[in-house]
């Protein structure tokens, strides 16, 4: 079973997004935080992570370029953003290895996940 962390602060939005993944047979952690979400990869190896871009304490661009810099087992990192591309495409760049737009279409979301973790 493919295992992903998802790394978001707003409780519905990590709750609903944890719901779904689980419904196409994916083991699922939460953080709601980059610093949480830094103690999970340190212990464990995830297949891809789900990184809201906007998170308290460190933001997730901050997380993923720790992620990248340090030798962590990680799949890819997906950005996770209301925000329209053109308003983060610089932030992400480097950092992420591409991004999904919220809210999603659930049909949209599954076929991305299955491509990005293939």
């Amino acid at each position: 079973m493919k295992k992903i962390l998802l790394v978001e602060d707003n409780s519905m939005n990590r709750e609903l997004i944890k719901d779904v993944l689980e419904t196409f047979q994916f083991k699922v952690v939460c953080a709601e935080d980059g610093f949480e979400a830094l103690l999970f990869v340190e212990k464990s190896e995830f297949d891809l992570v789900l990184v809201d871009l906007n998170l308290p304490k460190m933001s997730g661009v901050e997380f993923a370029l720790k992620i990248k810099a340090g030798s962590y087992k990680c799949g890819k990192l997906i950005a996770l953003t209301a925000n329209e591309y053109s308003e983060v495409s610089d932030k992400i760049q480097g950092a992420f290895d591409g991004y999904i737009h919220k809210p999603f279409q659930i049909n949209d979301f599954r076929n991305k996940i299955y491509e990005l973790i293939q």
